[in-house]
C-alpha cells in the first residue's frame, strides 16, 4: 500500500511541476527547480532543501482583499522568489522583502523579479542575501511567510526575532506558515496564536498534516487571556475548534 502511494505521489508531484512550470515559460523566469543545499553550498543544522512554494499558495491563505497599501511582506528563505512574486503582483503591498542565504538562489530570484517586472503591483521588491541567523526583521514588516525552509533552532531563532520586532513596535503582524512543522515551537511562545488554516492537496494517506497551510497573529503577553478561565485560542485549536478553517 505504502509503495503504491510512493508511485502515486511521484506522479503528482511530477504533473503538479509541469503545470506550475507554465507560468514560468509564460514570464520568462526560473521559480520550479527543487535542489539540496549541498548542491548550493549552502548547507547547514536545520537546513532544508529548496522546493517552491505553488503559485496558488499564498492567496489559499491570505486574500488579497485584506491586505492594504500600508502593508510590508517579508518571505524568509525565499528560494527563487516565487512568493515574492505572488505577492508583487497580486497584492497591495507597500514592499515585498524576501530573505536567501543562497547567493545563486538570490541571483535567480532577482533575476525573476527584474523578467517580471511589467506584471508586478508593488514597485518595492526587494532580494537580500543574508542567513536570518544574522537577518533582523524589520520593525514595519505586517506579513512573514516561511516555507519550512528551516527548522531546529534556526526556526527558534527566527521566532524569538519576530516577537523582540513586534515588542520594538507592536502592530498587526501576521505569520504565514507553509508545512508548519514546527507549529510547537510559535505556540509555545504564549504570544503567537494561530487564527486561520488551510489545506493544499496532496496524494498521500496524510495530506492533512504535510503541506497545510497556518496564520497566526503575534501579541503582546496578554494576548492568551486565560484569567477569567476563557478558554485561549491556542487551546480552542488543540482541541480543533480553529477560528477560520478553509478547505480547498
Amino acid at each position: 500500500m505504502k509503495a503504491t502511494w510512493a508511485r502515486l505521489e511521484l506522479a503528482a508531484r511530477r504533473a503538479l511541476r509541469r503545470i506550475e512550470g507554465v507560468r514560468d515559460r509564460k514570464w520568462g523566469i526560473r521559480t520550479s527547480d527543487e535542489i539540496e543545499l549541498a548542491a548550493l553550498g549552502a548547507e547547514g543544522s536545520d537546513r532544508n532543501p529548496y522546493a517552491p512554494s505553488r503559485w496558488s499558495t499564498l492567496e489559499k491563505i491570505l486574500p488579497p482583499a485584506e491586505v492594504t497599501a500600508k502593508d510590508v511582506f517579508l518571505d524568509l528563505g525565499c528560494g527563487m522568489g516565487r512568493v515574492l512574486l505572488v505577492a508583487a503582483s497580486r497584492y497591495r503591498f507597500r514592499a515585498v522583502i524576501g530573505v536567501e542565504v543562497s547567493a545563486e538562489l538570490c541571483e535567480i530570484a532577482r533575476a525573476n523579479v527584474v523578467a517580471a517586472r511589467s506584471r508586478l503591483v508593488c514597485e518595492d521588491v526587494q532580494v537580500v542575501e543574508a542567513d536570518v541567523l544574522d537577518y533582523n526583521v524589520p520593525d514595519d514588516v505586517s506579513v512573514v511567510f516561511i516555507y519550512n525552509s528551516f527548522g531546529g533552532h534556526v526556526f527558534a531563532h527566527v521566532v524569538d526575532g519576530l516577537v523582540a520586532s513586534f515588542d520594538r513596535n507592536p502592530r498587526d503582524l501576521r505569520i504565514v506558515y507553509h508545512n508548519p512543522v514546527e507549529e510547537a515551537a510559535l505556540l509555545a511562545t504564549g504570544r503567537i496564536l494561530p487564527i486561520r488554516a488551510a489545506l493544499e492537496f496532496k496524494l498521500t494517506p496524510d495530506f492533512d498534516s504535510w503541506r497545510s497551510l497556518r496564520m497566526y497573529v503575534v501579541g503582546s503577553p496578554s494576548v492568551r487571556d486565560v484569567a477569567d478561565g476563557t478558554p485561549s485560542m491556542v487551546e480552542n485549536w488543540s482541541s480543533g475548534a480553529h477560528t477560520d478553517r478553509a478547505r480547498p
